[in-house]
């Protein structure tokens, strides 16, 4: 009877702080619903302890189509400046470029980061992605689509332009120092 009463006790005590890890992961850690892409581009506003952030988000899409040799096709262009889709590319090591102007209209020096989500990432790369731009300066960054080995397929995401606005001076030299203060 001790025995079984012991037995109960050891699997009490293996058993709660694993109940407490699990309860932990599902209240703070829920499952990422499948995220809507904007249409068209939106930006977004929003205040954190160092930085003013004013988010530029892209629709960004690409179809990769597989081309035979000696068959003709017929790329699909976009020539909206605004508009980061890629339209159709040949697969099996194609490009596309498009590109993005930038230009800091404050009067004081701001953080860019670009990045890109949805299945559309990983074949997203820029010339450059986090950079200061200076007041007044003006910046073109190029955004290739790489079809890589990917023969076919259609690739959607968003591209997103995040600007650091710092609102403190300190924090340029902290930047340094630390690096990236969200």
């Amino acid at each position: 009877m001790k025995r079984a009463r012991k037995d109960k006790k050891l699997i009490n005590l293996l058993f709660m702080p694993l109940f407490a890890i699990l309860l932990f992961f599902i209240i703070f850690f829920p499952k990422e619903e499948k995220q809507a892409f904007v249409k068209n581009y939106t930006i977004e506003k929003k205040s954190r302890i160092f930085f003013d952030y004013e988010i530029t988000r892209y629709y960004s899409a690409a179809k990769v189509i597989e081309v035979k040799p000696g068959e003709n096709y017929t790329l699909g262009v976009v020539t909206d400046p605004w508009n980061l889709n890629f339209g159709e590319i040949p697969g099996g090591g194609s490009y596309a470029r498009r590109f993005i102007d930038l230009q800091n209209l404050r009067d004081k020096k701001v953080r860019v980061e670009l990045y890109s989500i949805g299945n559309i990432s990983k074949k997203v790369k820029f010339s450059e992605d986090s950079f200061w731009l200076n007041p007044n300066e003006k910046k073109r960054i190029d955004v290739y689509f790489f079809t890589n080995e990917t023969i076919s397929g259609f690739f959607e995401g968003e591209i997103r332009v995040e600007v650091k606005i710092p609102k403190y001076d300190f924090i340029y030299s902290l930047y340094g120092i630390f690096g990236d203060l969200k």
